[in-house]
């Protein structure tokens, strides 16, 4: 049988170009090919549901940790990196060597390997319980902290020179940092009654020194202003009024500074210049001697969310309607609200106030975040949602181009 040849090209053909047209079809359903994605630690514990719906999905970005050889403390650094190895109750900067400390759930102290060619540096093994509270010293190298039951708690100064716990006396109710890194103001069990005291740690043993005998001040967090005044804030519900007095130490005369507010939460800044005020839910900046207004603030937040350095604060602000129509500051602080947050700037020297939106480059830009710490062009901050140290290099290239500020 003769075969015709002309008709096995066309079939050839034909069926090459089929092939052909469907290639290019899969290809434009499929899409290209994507890059290798580091995978995410197992390690890493799962984010709590923002209210009103589930934590969305991660991005194709994975968290960016310190060093690894191209990611370091430069301009070219991705504008939001993951700083700690571990989860941590709390963290702070050492102002002298620019270490960064934190402690896990256990009351550990580790530092974070900013080179990570290797894991975060284990400093204490001693369990010291559930963190309560933490106050950064002057010169950020000391911590004073309480662990263990809030009514009859455990207090201890850390020194992340010598890297040692130094306990307070077991009468010690609540504390606070004095003028120096030696001196405390607090309320301690004198007998069968609360008394207002210094203590004195600067010779090593704590010198305890009662200045009212008769202290009955239920519930409050203490604040010293320099040279001589003490703050006194009655612990925060939305349930009912706190109130604010002051004292003189050298004298020891007691006036009522605020009168009673629902909700109310004061968090004194770092160089004692402002504080950030959450009352009546309102959000403020004031003045820490009068309490008055020092800038207009058309946003609202939690003062633990900010921080002030030169004459910036920065605040994180909730974008979740759900924040402004929970029961604050009590849904936030007991856990029960988790929020999605932008990132705000406002200046204090003119009263200008401008903002810019967190890139989002991790967990579709969700953090949640608390006790922000300016230093060195980086913005630190720990995400409640996974409780790792988080640092947003406000000086990078990508946070320069996805940044807004307003007026810009």
């Amino acid at each position: 049988m003769k075969l015709d040849y002309k008709k096995i090209i066309i079939t050839l053909v034909l069926v090459a170009v089929f092939g052909l047209v469907v290639y290019f079809v899969w290809q434009g359903i499929a899409g290209p090919a994507s890059p290798g994605v580091p995978a995410v630690s197992s390690s890493t514990p799962s984010a709590p549901n923002l209210p009103g719906g589930s934590l969305p999905a991660s991005s194709t970005s994975s968290p960016q940790t310190l060093g690894g050889g191209t990611i370091t403390f430069g301009t070219s650094s991705p504008a939001i990196i993951r700083v700690s190895n571990n989860p941590a109750e709390a963290y702070w900067i050492d102002g002298q060597t620019q270490g960064i400390f934190y402690l896990n759930q256990d009351g550990q102290v580790f530092l974070v390997n900013k080179n990570k060619d290797g894991k975060d540096t284990q400093i204490t093994q001693q369990k010291m319980g559930a963190l309560n509270t933490i106050a950064i010293g002057p010169g950020s190298q000391r911590v004073l902290a309480s662990f263990g039951d809030p009514r009859a708690p455990q207090w201890g100064v850390f020194d992340d020179v010598d890297q040692v716990w130094r306990p307070l006396p077991s009468t010690v109710l609540s504390a606070a940092w004095g003028g120096d890194n030696n001196t405390f103001y607090g309320v301690v069990q004198n007998g069968s009654v609360p008394a207002l005291a210094s203590i004195d740690m600067s010779r090593g043993n704590a010198v305890t020194k009662i200045l009212i005998k008769d202290f009955r001040f239920q519930d409050v967090q203490l604040s010293f202003l320099p040279p001589s005044t003490l703050l006194l804030t009655e612990r925060a519900s939305a349930h009912y009024p706190s109130r604010v007095w002051k004292i003189d130490t050298a004298s020891l005369a007691v006036h009522l500074l605020m009168g009673g507010q629902n909700g109310l939460v004061l968090t004194l800044s770092d160089d004692k210049r402002i504080m950030f005020s959450f009352i009546g839910n309102a959000f403020q900046i004031l003045d820490p001697y009068t309490l008055s207004s020092v800038a207009p603030v058309p946003f609202l937040t939690l003062p633990p969310k900010c921080t002030f350095s030169g004459v910036i604060a920065y605040c994180f602000v909730p974008d979740s309607q759900n924040f402004k129509n929970a029961t604050l500051p009590d849904d936030y602080l007991t856990l029960k609200l988790f929020t999605s947050d932008t990132l705000y700037e406002v200046n204090a020297a003119n009263g200008g106030m401008a903002f810019s939106n967190i890139p989002k480059l991790l967990n579709n830009g969700v953090f949640d975040a608390i006790n922000p710490i300016f230093s060195n062009g980086f913005l630190y901050f720990r995400n409640r949602l996974d409780n790792y140290v988080y640092a947003l290099n406000l000086t990078s290239d990508q946070f320069s181009q996805n940044g807004q500020r307003v007026g810009d």
